[in-house]
């Protein structure tokens, strides 16, 4: 498909065939970087037993600052290229591409240094104990050393889908995923590398992808593609990158706080295998709020572009389509935790083992509550990718400093005093219900105040 006939499908295609396009590849490329966790997860539970499990639940703050580093980058260069490109401004478009390049290698850089050279302080902050201290630090040490590879790639992979290659994107993902399951047990299991095996697997298989995806920015061919071009670096283009990346840097950066509040409480109230149980719950709804976060993605090209040449109508179509189908996810992970919270568990941990059985005991209970009013989550995380996609990333940074920060770190202080471990548990629930009148409150002032007046083109 030609330049010109990608940018007119984008104006002119019906919304849903369209949404089903651009999410779809989306949807399974973001599912399927939540599947490194669970991959993981799932080897180490197998062979390395429950205080790995610990040691990697320990790792996930530190694992979520790293992803807001390629996000806060590779978001706002997708971002802006897509609003570019709705101008017809290609020029400008090369230059973000490159922008984004180089800016997601100075962050890969500096975060995986100051990671890897601070590892053992940041893992006592964080609560690591002696016996699980060891394996937090194997596998976080690893993945800080090729840390600037792995941002490379999920920025580039980014800017990728936003710019009319969602399947491409897609693709991607899922070598990477495959590599990663074929190359995890070789290291962890039969090389006996344990949860150093595990850190390698995926570090490995990212450098896969990544050569996947230079391989398409350096054909001229493309819409966007590397010019190799020496620039000073623009002001105001690093500005736009990082103003509208800043809100999933900040969403990831309070889920890392919240998480650490997590795991000192659970270490209080249930020791150890809390933290473990804690941590294979976090990654299963990890796992719906990406393949909510691909539909958002897919959503961007959409919305980015028409709001770019001024189509409110077209904008506000495809963004009630994109709550429909958020809700519609995140409903389907309710039904599943209500009914097998315990089977899921149990993916996770060696049946023989009485420490493993604790975790699945503990996990299993708190799935049903966490997840009580999870239904509603999907329509916040499409609304938040919206103010984004449309260049409005203070009211999309509120909205997750809300949910994180107003809402739950003081039910999370309060309601364990109350309650005990139970009110761990519900604190998130309760959290959800208040981000949700707040997100829904602020969709409806925005429409009212800022989409006034429709372009009368077809929005299917």
């Amino acid at each position: 498909m030609s330049d010109r006939a990608r940018l007119t499908e984008l104006e002119q295609a019906p919304i849903l065939p369209l949404l089903l396009k651009y999410s779809l590849p989306s949807i399974i490329g973001m599912a399927a970087m939540s599947l490194y966790n669970l991959i993981d997860a799932y080897y180490i539970g197998l062979w390395c037993g429950a205080y790995a499990i610990t040691g990697l639940a320990l790792v996930f703050p530190i694992m979520n600052i790293m992803v807001a580093v390629a996000s806060m980058t590779g978001i706002g260069t997708a971002a802006n290229s897509s609003i570019a490109l709705g101008k017809g401004d290609k020029a400008l478009a090369f230059r973000i591409l490159e922008h984004g390049l180089i800016l997601g290698l100075i962050g890969g850089c500096t975060i995986g240094a100051i990671i890897y050279f601070n590892l053992w302080d940041i893992l006592q902050l964080f609560g690591a104990r002696a016996q699980s201290a060891q394996e937090a630090y194997d596998f976080m040490s690893i993945c800080a050393v090729f840390f600037p590879i792995s941002a490379t790639f999920m920025n580039l992979n980014f800017v990728m889908r936003s710019t009319g290659y969602p399947l491409k994107a897609m693709w991607n993902m899922l070598i990477t995923v495959g590599a990663n399951i074929i190359l995890a047990p070789i290291f962890i299991y039969y090389l006996d590398w344990g949860i150093i095996g595990a850190s390698t697997a995926t570090v490995i298989s990212q450098a896969i992808g990544l050569i996947f995806v230079f391989k398409h920015f350096c054909n001229s061919k493309h819409t966007v593609h590397l010019r190799w071009r020496v620039y000073k670096l623009s002001k105001n283009i690093v500005k736009k990158i990082y103003f509208i990346g800043l809100a999933p840097c900040l969403m990831n950066v309070c889920s890392c706080i919240v998480i650490v509040f997590y795991n000192f409480l659970f270490l209080s109230y249930e020791g150890e295998m809390g933290v473990a149980a804690f941590g294979i719950v976090n990654r299963v709804m990890f796992l719906y709020v990406m393949i909510v976060m691909g539909l958002s993605q897919g959503l961007q090209p959409i919305i980015g572009f028409n709001h770019g040449i001024g189509n409110y109508a077209r904008c506000k179509a495809a963004l009630w389509r994109g709550m429909l189908a958020g809700s519609g996810v995140t409903t389907l992970a309710f039904v599943m935790a209500m009914l097998f919270s315990q089977h899921i568990m149990g993916l996770f941990a060696d049946a023989n083992d009485p420490s493993a059985q604790r975790i699945i005991t503990i996990g299993s209970e708190g799935m049903r509550i966490i997840m009580i009013f999870t239904p509603i989550v999907g329509a916040q995380i499409i609304v938040g990718g919206f103010f984004q996609s449309i260049g409005k990333p203070l009211l999309s940074i509120f909205l997750s400093i809300s949910r994180q920060l107003l809402y739950l770190v003081p039910l999370l202080y309060i309601m364990p005093r109350i309650w005990g471990v139970p009110g761990i548990w519900w604190a998130p629930a309760l959290a959800d219900i208040l981000a949700a009148i707040t997100c829904f409150y602020l969709l409806r002032r925005f429409m009212k105040h800022a989409y006034k007046h429709n372009i009368p083109l077809n929005s299917h």
